[in-house]
């Protein structure tokens, strides 16, 4: 072949080496700027995530801090009694309410006929403690509007050594209750139970009406841990002579006890002396 010729068609050949470069390196600025863009994307992105998770953090402590309530209790001679217990809202769906007021002050009611407290627990969504000394009850439900406080009421809870107890619901719907008490009778009359908590938020709670009760004294169960404050009535009124002398003699002892356990308020009260008062407290069961 005429080596003259093919140098000549080699000459006049374009290579197109220089145009892929500049297509490469076109590409590479294109790449370049995405990156930096993106770059610049991203920290915009995680400065905003900062930001939002700084004021969502703030938010959720502020709502923490504000859903703890402490417990005082208004006693006798302007005393004060403060339970530090962290009490957390519940939040409760109540169906077939009897409301009483207008809002905001309505006060919401429901019995449950049934013997425990299953029903009342499942649909409130709380969990009571269980007793070994209690009695089987029916519980009897308020709710109060305005306070965002909800209480389980159970009548007649604990029973001890009174003589031919029974129930019995009347026609009209009214439960009546019978037993006998005498001197010899630890109990002098059943002792109730109410358990309370709180579905919205707030700072403390004031329990009142508590103005004639003296503070007696804290007790720390040795059997479960409980942690209870026991509190003794500075005045009974009995209309009965026997009464009145058997209040005068001390046979007769209106207790108030209240203790704090899985944001829920326990009060126990009734006509116990201290010593039946903690067997009470003693054995209620925490399950682990």
């Amino acid at each position: 072949m005429n080596m003259e010729l093919i140098r000549k068609q080699l000459e006049e050949i374009t290579p197109p080496e220089m145009h892929f470069k500049q297509h490469v390196l076109h590409q590479i600025r294109i790449r370049r700027q995405n990156r930096k863009r993106h770059m610049q994307i991203s920290a915009a992105v995680a400065l905003l995530v900062i930001i939002i998770g700084t004021a969502q953090f703030q938010q959720i402590a502020a709502v923490a801090e504000n859903v703890y309530r402490s417990i005082q209790i208004s006693l006798h001679n302007n005393e004060t009694l403060v339970i530090d217990n962290n009490l957390e809202m519940i939040p409760i769906e109540v169906n077939g309410l009897t409301w009483v007021g207008k809002q905001p002050n309505r006060i919401g009611y429901k019995s449950y006929t049934d013997t425990n407290t299953n029903t009342a627990e499942d649909e409130l969504k709380i969990k009571l403690l269980h007793n070994t000394m209690s009695n089987e009850s029916m519980a009897d439900f308020r709710y109060f509007e305005k306070r965002n406080m909800a209480e389980l009421f159970l009548r007649y809870f604990f029973i001890g050594d009174l003589e031919n107890f029974s129930e019995t619901i009347l026609e009209n719907g009214d439960r009546q209750h019978r037993y006998s008490a005498d001197r010899d009778t630890v109990y002098k009359s059943p002792v109730n139970m109410k358990v309370s908590f709180f579905t919205g938020r707030g700072a403390q709670y004031e329990m009142d009406n508590l103005d004639t009760y003296n503070y007696e004294e804290k007790y720390i169960s040795p059997v479960n841990g409980i942690t209870a404050y026991l509190l003794k009535d500075t005045f009974q009124a009995a209309s009965e002579e026997s009464s009145l002398l058997m209040y005068a003699a001390g046979s007769i002892t209106e207790k108030l006890t209240v203790f704090v356990h899985d944001n829920l308020l326990y009060t126990i009260y009734g006509n116990i002396p201290s010593s039946e008062m903690k067997k009470i407290i003693d054995a209620f069961v925490i399950e682990n």
